[in-house]
């Protein structure tokens, strides 16, 4: 009798340490990902908002890529995305405020939508937003949607499967 009481406090001990670990992790994962959409959100509010004076000032600069603009962008998207220059080079960040700079329109993102796209795994989100853009007092808007990626360190990897509901050939015009 004795050596199954034993047994049994063992085996309680273990499945009480295993349920601890296991909420422990899901806490965890819960926290990855409420700190992911965040990082997320920031990032569509940055793209969609504006230009600011701040960024017009800095788009105003003749040189391609004025120290106004790299500051701009230190300050906005560096620790958001993980790779600056790569995001730079593809036009991943500021490509929808510098058209609206260019063809004097404000953007700004009514909602903002953000899923996880697979509950077991977290690195993947779908995102839409709702851009109003606005030029003269005539207001449109555009819905925007794709797929971000986040990597280990809790920054946007990748923008994938953008659509833009037709935004930048409308800015264009």
């Amino acid at each position: 009798m004795k050596k199954t009481g034993l047994i049994q406090y063992i085996v309680a001990v273990i499945l009480t340490f295993s349920f601890i670990a296991g909420c422990s992790n899901s806490a965890t994962e819960s926290q990855e990902k409420a700190k992911n959409i965040t990082t997320i959100n920031t990032f569509l509010k940055n793209e969609f908002s504006g230009p600011s004076e701040e960024l017009k000032q800095a788009l105003a600069q003749d040189d391609i890529y004025p120290p106004e603009l790299q500051n701009y962008i230190e300050e906005n998207y560096e620790m958001l995305v993980d790779d600056i220059g790569r995001f730079i080079s593809t036009n991943s960040i500021l490509e929808y405020l510098r058209i609206a700079y260019e063809a004097d329109y404000q953007l700004l993102p009514k909602d903002i939508s953000i899923h996880n796209i697979n509950e077991t795994e977290i690195d993947a989100y779908n995102f839409e937003v709702d851009v109003e853009y606005n030029k003269d007092g005539q207001i449109n808007t555009a819905t925007v949607t794709g797929v971000i990626n986040i990597n280990k360190e809790g920054k946007i990897s990748s923008i994938r499967n953008k659509d833009d509901d037709g935004l930048l050939v409308k800015l264009r015009e």
